[in-house]
């Protein structure tokens, strides 16, 4: 398929910016299978995501595809698929390509067999992180359905309060490790990955976790999950979404734990084509493995049509104006206090926030915890009721703001704004 047949197939959907993401050509080329029937088979559901769009260093959102998505996905639940059996397969899928991969990196074959024997590793985790987002349609609808039924009151709260997935992930795992005085190499070599979640950045360093060691140490260890009386009939229902939110977080883990224990490959790549590690996140995996690589725009539009992928040099959506002096979302935990806002892309910035300053971000995820705590609120692009953001400001009882999908590009660090988590609305006060 031409990149004008896949442009004019995009274009003729409505979109809308959903998750910016610090994407490159490289990460986004391993989505380029994974939207697929086959490769969503092989993670247990027989479905397709028919387009997906990246464009201005967001991913864009189409009510129409989703929901072409969502029903494949409910035909498969009627069918006996379920998260448990989903988060299993990933889980499993973890266990085995992590061991296949160590193999790899001693496996005595030139470096591009092993780029591809990598690529079906990657690209087949993008089929997971699609199924999540999917799932997630459903059951937060199924939520708003069915609660209201049974419990009375602050319905969202309800829903954030209960959705506290019963497993640990993987950061909870470092922080306990952390917690417990295990051997600082032991955690370097374990968890360093999730400091690089873009595939190429630097990981942990020994004096990261020194550091982050003495400011746990600082910290109350108090108990993170509210106890919630859930409603008999409901308790199938959570447990499913409990389980949800664990494989939200799993399958984009599985990527980048994934992606830094696979450097060794990449780098060899690069070294058989005379490019540096760092500008390889700017080459197309597949124009790799043919023979022929390619520097992509730091800022390219990627967009895939049924498997089917284009780059491009420029947008080709119309321009979005965001000449504004407030962003508005939903309240996720109510408060209203002013702040000094700091924006978080990266996990590596999550140092620059201080205490008592509002962070700004994408979304959060479980590693940006330690921040969290200092922060005296957040303001998110993303989320739901269900999200890491909402969880985490309903235990910490903090105001904090979701969905404003534009709140990192309109504040800047440095910006004094007003955070009103009561009427759902951050006003700019004082530009930096």
């Amino acid at each position: 398929m031409t990149l004008p047949e896949i442009k004019k197939n995009i274009i003729s959907y409505a979109w809308t910016p959903w998750m910016e993401r610090p994407f490159r050509a490289f990460i986004l080329s391993l989505f380029k299978d994974g939207m697929t029937r086959r490769y969503m088979k092989w993670a247990g559901v027989n479905a397709e995501l028919k387009a997906w769009l990246f464009e201005n260093h967001s991913w864009q959102l189409s009510q129409d595809i989703n929901k072409d998505f969502a029903d494949q996905l409910r035909d498969n639940l009627r069918h006996g698929v379920t998260i448990f059996k989903v988060s299993s397969s990933c889980e499993s899928f973890y266990r085995e390509n992590k061991m296949r991969i160590n193999k790899l990196l001693r496996a005595r074959v030139n470096s591009l067999d092993k780029l591809a024997e990598l690529y079906k590793i990657l690209t087949t985790i993008t089929s997971y992180i699609w199924l999540a987002h999917g799932f997630e349609d459903i059951y937060t609808e199924e939520l708003k359905r069915q609660v209201p039924k049974y419990v009375k009151g602050d319905i969202d709260k309800f829903i954030g309060d209960i959705s506290f997935p019963i497993k640990k992930n993987k950061y909870a795992l470092f922080e306990m490790a952390l917690r417990r005085n295990n051997d600082l190499y032991t955690i370097l070599n374990k968890y360093s990955w999730m400091r690089a979640r873009d595939g190429f950045s630097p990981g942990f360093t020994l004096q990261d976790l020194k550091e982050k060691r003495e400011e746990l140490k600082r910290q109350k260890n108090k108990p993170i999950q509210t106890r919630v009386y859930v409603p008999v009939p409901l308790r199938p229902l959570v447990k499913v979404v409990q389980e949800l939110v664990y494989f939200r977080t799993l399958r984009t883990d599985v990527l980048y734990e994934f992606m830094f224990l696979a450097r060794p490959v990449i780098r060899a790549v690069g070294d058989r084509y005379n490019i540096p590690f760092e500008k390889l996140r700017d080459c197309s995996i597949h124009d790799l493995l043919a023979g022929n690589p390619h520097f992509y725009s730091s800022n390219l539009t990627a967009a895939a049509w049924r498997g089917n992928i284009a780059f491009f040099s420029k947008p080709i959506l119309p321009k979005m104006s965001l000449t504004t002096t407030k962003v508005r979302g939903t309240i996720a935990y109510p408060g209203k206090l002013r702040g000094i806002v700091k924006v978080v892309k990266y996990v590596n910035e999550l140092d620059k926030v201080k205490t008592g300053d509002i962070l700004v971000t994408q979304m959060t995820f479980p590693s940006f915890v330690i921040a969290m705590k200092r922060a005296a609120a957040f303001v998110t692009d993303e989320g739901g009721i269900t999200c890491h953001a909402s969880i985490m400001a309903r235990e910490m009882k903090k105001p904090c703001i979701i969905g404003t999908k534009v709140a990192t590009k309109v504040l800047k660090d440095g910006d004094l704004v007003e955070v009103d988590a009561k009427r759902g609305e951050v006003r700019l006060l004082t530009k930096r």
